[in-house]
Protein backbone atom coordinates (compact mmCIF):
# COMPACT_ATOMS: atom_id res chain seq x y z
CA UNK A 1 0.00 0.00 0.00
CA UNK A 2 1.36 3.56 -0.97
CA UNK A 3 2.13 5.36 2.28
CA UNK A 4 0.71 9.30 1.94
CA UNK A 5 3.55 11.99 2.15
CA UNK A 6 2.92 14.43 4.92
CA UNK A 7 1.39 17.37 5.02
CA UNK A 8 3.65 20.67 4.79
CA UNK A 9 5.02 20.90 8.13
CA UNK A 10 6.12 24.47 9.58
CA UNK A 11 9.26 25.28 11.37
CA UNK A 12 7.33 26.75 14.17
CA UNK A 13 4.71 24.30 14.54
CA UNK A 14 7.65 21.42 14.89
CA UNK A 15 9.42 23.41 17.15
CA UNK A 16 6.21 23.86 19.06
CA UNK A 17 5.24 20.05 19.37
CA UNK A 18 9.11 19.08 20.18
CA UNK A 19 9.19 21.29 22.93
CA UNK A 20 5.56 20.30 24.26
CA UNK A 21 6.57 16.54 24.00
CA UNK A 22 9.67 17.71 26.20
CA UNK A 23 7.48 19.47 28.98
CA UNK A 24 5.01 16.79 29.13
CA UNK A 25 7.89 13.83 29.29
CA UNK A 26 9.92 16.12 31.70
CA UNK A 27 10.89 13.23 33.56
CA UNK A 28 12.20 11.00 31.10
CA UNK A 29 13.97 13.60 29.47
CA UNK A 30 15.87 14.82 32.64
CA UNK A 31 16.88 11.16 33.72
CA UNK A 32 18.45 10.90 30.32
CA UNK A 33 20.25 14.02 30.21
CA UNK A 34 22.12 12.97 33.42
CA UNK A 35 22.38 9.59 32.68
CA UNK A 36 24.08 10.46 29.28
CA UNK A 37 26.34 12.97 31.04
CA UNK A 38 27.19 10.84 33.69
CA UNK A 39 28.59 7.82 31.84
CA UNK A 40 29.37 9.78 28.24
CA UNK A 41 31.99 11.88 30.71
CA UNK A 42 33.15 9.20 32.45
CA UNK A 43 33.76 7.37 29.32
CA UNK A 44 35.60 10.56 28.20
CA UNK A 45 37.52 11.23 31.53
CA UNK A 46 38.88 8.04 31.79
CA UNK A 47 39.55 6.55 28.88
CA UNK A 48 42.28 10.02 28.61
CA UNK A 49 44.85 7.11 29.51
CA UNK A 50 43.65 5.35 26.76
CA UNK A 51 46.92 4.49 24.00
CA UNK A 52 46.38 1.71 21.73
CA UNK A 53 43.49 1.92 18.74
CA UNK A 54 42.07 -1.41 20.58
CA UNK A 55 41.22 0.46 24.00
CA UNK A 56 39.81 3.57 22.42
CA UNK A 57 37.38 1.21 19.92
CA UNK A 58 36.08 -0.30 23.39
CA UNK A 59 35.27 3.04 24.71
CA UNK A 60 33.74 4.24 21.71
CA UNK A 61 31.80 0.96 21.13
CA UNK A 62 30.77 1.15 25.20
CA UNK A 63 29.49 4.68 24.22
CA UNK A 64 27.18 4.01 21.45
CA UNK A 65 25.78 0.85 23.15
CA UNK A 66 24.69 3.01 25.81
CA UNK A 67 23.19 5.39 23.87
CA UNK A 68 21.70 2.80 21.79
CA UNK A 69 19.88 1.56 25.35
CA UNK A 70 19.19 4.98 26.76
CA UNK A 71 17.39 6.68 23.48
CA UNK A 72 15.11 3.15 23.13
CA UNK A 73 13.99 3.99 26.42
CA UNK A 74 13.51 7.37 25.93
CA UNK A 75 11.77 7.00 23.05
CA UNK A 76 9.70 4.42 24.22
CA UNK A 77 8.48 6.38 27.60
CA UNK A 78 7.80 8.91 25.36
CA UNK A 79 5.72 7.47 23.36
CA UNK A 80 3.58 5.40 25.78
CA UNK A 81 2.90 9.02 27.20
CA UNK A 82 0.96 9.90 24.41
CA UNK A 83 -0.23 5.95 24.32
CA UNK A 84 1.23 6.06 20.64
CA UNK A 85 2.33 2.36 21.25
CA UNK A 86 -0.34 -0.66 21.62
CA UNK A 87 -0.33 -2.87 24.33
CA UNK A 88 0.24 -6.23 21.68
CA UNK A 89 3.11 -4.93 20.29
CA UNK A 90 6.42 -6.26 20.83
CA UNK A 91 9.90 -5.07 21.93
CA UNK A 92 11.56 -4.74 18.82
CA UNK A 93 15.28 -3.41 20.30
CA UNK A 94 17.11 -5.40 18.76
CA UNK A 95 15.69 -4.17 15.18
CA UNK A 96 16.38 -0.64 17.02
CA UNK A 97 19.80 -1.46 17.60
CA UNK A 98 20.07 -2.64 14.20
CA UNK A 99 18.22 0.55 12.97
CA UNK A 100 21.15 2.49 15.08
CA UNK A 101 23.68 1.02 13.25
CA UNK A 102 22.68 1.61 9.78
CA UNK A 103 21.47 4.74 10.51
CA UNK A 104 24.94 5.91 12.25
CA UNK A 105 26.89 3.99 9.46
CA UNK A 106 24.75 6.15 6.26
CA UNK A 107 24.76 9.82 8.21
CA UNK A 108 28.61 9.25 8.78
CA UNK A 109 28.95 8.82 5.59
CA UNK A 110 26.54 11.58 4.15
CA UNK A 111 28.42 13.86 6.47
CA UNK A 112 31.58 13.28 4.78
CA UNK A 113 30.36 13.89 1.28
CA UNK A 114 30.26 17.33 1.74
CA UNK A 115 27.81 17.72 4.87
CA UNK A 116 24.57 17.99 3.63
CA UNK A 117 23.63 14.39 2.44
CA UNK A 118 24.10 13.71 5.93
CA UNK A 119 21.52 16.16 6.91
CA UNK A 120 19.04 15.36 4.51
CA UNK A 121 19.31 11.62 5.55
CA UNK A 122 18.53 13.12 8.82
CA UNK A 123 15.51 14.67 7.71
CA UNK A 124 14.23 12.01 6.14
CA UNK A 125 14.69 9.50 8.78
CA UNK A 126 13.29 11.41 11.27
CA UNK A 127 10.39 9.58 12.37
CA UNK A 128 12.27 6.37 12.22
CA UNK A 129 13.04 5.60 15.49
CA UNK A 130 9.36 6.08 16.91
CA UNK A 131 7.41 4.67 13.71
CA UNK A 132 9.70 1.57 14.59
CA UNK A 133 8.76 1.07 18.18
CA UNK A 134 5.45 2.54 18.15
CA UNK A 135 4.73 -0.51 15.45
CA UNK A 136 6.87 -3.35 16.22
CA UNK A 137 8.51 -2.52 13.15
CA UNK A 138 11.66 -3.31 11.39
CA UNK A 139 14.83 -1.42 10.68
CA UNK A 140 14.38 -1.07 7.31
CA UNK A 141 10.58 -1.13 7.30
CA UNK A 142 10.61 1.79 9.70
CA UNK A 143 13.14 3.62 7.19
CA UNK A 144 11.26 2.97 4.49
CA UNK A 145 8.14 4.25 5.69
CA UNK A 146 9.85 7.43 7.49
CA UNK A 147 11.80 8.19 3.86
CA UNK A 148 7.84 8.15 2.45
CA UNK A 149 6.08 10.50 4.84
CA UNK A 150 8.68 13.22 5.35
CA UNK A 151 8.57 13.59 1.64
CA UNK A 152 8.34 17.37 0.81
CA UNK A 153 8.66 18.37 4.40
CA UNK A 154 12.56 18.01 4.23
CA UNK A 155 13.46 21.87 4.30
CA UNK A 156 11.50 22.82 7.69
CA UNK A 157 12.71 19.28 9.48
CA UNK A 158 16.09 20.30 8.04
CA UNK A 159 15.95 23.63 9.64
CA UNK A 160 14.51 22.08 13.33
CA UNK A 161 17.24 19.64 13.58
CA UNK A 162 19.91 22.67 12.18
CA UNK A 163 18.47 24.85 15.54
CA UNK A 164 17.68 21.78 18.10
CA UNK A 165 20.68 19.57 17.23
CA UNK A 166 23.69 20.38 15.06
CA UNK A 167 23.81 24.14 16.91
CA UNK A 168 23.99 22.61 19.92
CA UNK A 169 26.01 19.75 18.93
CA UNK A 170 28.91 22.99 17.74
CA UNK A 171 28.71 24.27 20.90
CA UNK A 172 29.59 21.41 22.51
CA UNK A 173 32.18 21.10 20.65
CA UNK A 174 33.63 24.80 20.98
CA UNK A 175 33.01 24.15 24.68
CA UNK A 176 35.57 20.94 24.77
CA UNK A 177 38.36 23.04 22.55
CA UNK A 178 38.37 25.88 25.54
CA UNK A 179 39.20 23.35 28.00
CA UNK A 180 42.93 21.51 28.66
CA UNK A 181 41.56 17.78 27.75
CA UNK A 182 41.78 15.90 31.01
CA UNK A 183 39.79 19.41 32.68
CA UNK A 184 36.51 17.61 34.06
CA UNK A 185 34.68 20.56 34.11
CA UNK A 186 34.83 21.14 30.42
CA UNK A 187 34.08 17.30 29.42
CA UNK A 188 30.81 17.52 31.96
CA UNK A 189 29.94 21.54 30.36
CA UNK A 190 30.74 19.62 26.77
CA UNK A 191 28.61 16.29 27.54
CA UNK A 192 25.57 18.17 29.46
CA UNK A 193 25.24 20.20 25.71
CA UNK A 194 25.57 17.24 23.59
CA UNK A 195 23.12 15.27 25.92
CA UNK A 196 20.57 17.80 25.91
CA UNK A 197 20.79 18.15 21.88
CA UNK A 198 20.53 14.26 21.90
CA UNK A 199 16.97 14.60 24.09
CA UNK A 200 15.93 17.34 21.97
CA UNK A 201 16.39 15.50 18.72
CA UNK A 202 14.32 12.64 20.37
CA UNK A 203 11.85 14.39 21.30
CA UNK A 204 11.82 16.01 17.80
CA UNK A 205 11.34 12.63 16.07
CA UNK A 206 7.94 11.73 18.23
CA UNK A 207 7.02 15.01 18.12
CA UNK A 208 7.22 14.40 14.35
CA UNK A 209 5.85 11.25 14.33
CA UNK A 210 2.84 13.14 16.08
CA UNK A 211 2.27 15.67 13.30
CA UNK A 212 3.16 13.53 10.39
CA UNK A 213 1.57 10.01 11.49
CA UNK A 214 -0.70 10.40 14.30
CA UNK A 215 -2.36 13.38 13.41
CA UNK A 216 -2.65 12.04 9.69
CA UNK A 217 -4.23 9.37 10.77
CA UNK A 218 -7.06 11.03 12.81
CA UNK A 219 -8.00 13.39 9.80
CA UNK A 220 -8.39 10.24 7.70
CA UNK A 221 -10.73 8.99 10.48
CA UNK A 222 -12.97 12.64 10.63
CA UNK A 223 -12.98 12.99 6.86
CA UNK A 224 -14.19 8.59 6.88
CA UNK A 225 -16.78 9.58 9.21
Amino acid sequence: MEIAPARELKVGRIVETTLDVVERCAVPAAIYVIAMTLVNGAIAYFGLGYSSGLQEVAKGALSFIFAIVATYLLVDAMLRRFDYIGKDTDDVIVAFALFSIVYSIAVGVGFLLIVFPGLYMMARWSVAQPTLIANGMGAFDAMKESWARTKGSEFPILIVILILIVVPAAIAFFIGTQFADDNAAGIAIAQLVSAISSMLGIAMGVALYRLIIVDTKMAEVRTFD
